[in-house]
């Protein structure tokens, strides 16, 4: 399964190196867009993730979320969109 973790944080890292390590073929998207992510997996650009995956992960800051998806609005189109944002230590 092809997938996109948006956010290279604490949670994007936990969760695409355990998929890296079952088999699936995982990408990460970043505003950067450009070096190696979490267990060496490639890092694009948000569209770009998006774009070449199956089923796609925002785990970033809940307050980035509007901005994300703002800017990528037509990209997941179709595809599975699992949320692991979450507003802890937020007001």
């Amino acid at each position: 399964m092809k997938i996109a973790v948006v956010g290279t944080g604490k949670v994007g890292d936990a969760l695409g190196t355990r998929w890296r390590a079952a088999g699936h073929d995982v990408v990460f998207g970043s505003r950067a867009g450009t070096a190696h992510g979490p267990g060496g997996a490639k890092v694009m650009t948000v569209r770009e993730a998006v774009g070449a995956a199956d089923v796609v992960v925002l785990a970033v800051p809940a307050g980035a979320v509007a901005e994300i998806a703002a800017a990528n609005s037509a990209a997941p189109a179709g595809k599975v969109v699992v949320d692991a944002t979450n507003r802890m230590g937020e007001a």
